[in-house]
């Protein structure tokens, strides 16, 4: 994945195996901060955009701040 701070990117390389292409995913969700994101066990990439916190996965880009920020309350944080 490759981030603005208003888009996301994903690089792969083209079918002759000998340069890349980038494919947007999105041009309204980006990347805040370079030190934001994190590759998870489970494979998924999160990071925080000016939304709020944001997941991609093989299913897609998903805000994921209402799920942190309801564990947070619920622990009085």
């Amino acid at each position: 994945l490759v981030f603005t701070k208003s888009s996301v990117f994903i690089v792969t390389p083209n079918d002759a195996g000998d340069s890349f292409r980038a494919s947007a995913l999105s041009s309204d969700i980006g990347c805040v901060g370079p030190g934001t994101f994190a590759n998870m066990p489970d494979g998924s990439t999160i990071w925080l955009g000016r939304g709020g916190f944001y997941q991609m996965t093989s299913q897609g880009i998903t805000r994921i701040s209402g799920e942190i920020e309801s564990i947070f309350s619920e622990q009085g944080l």
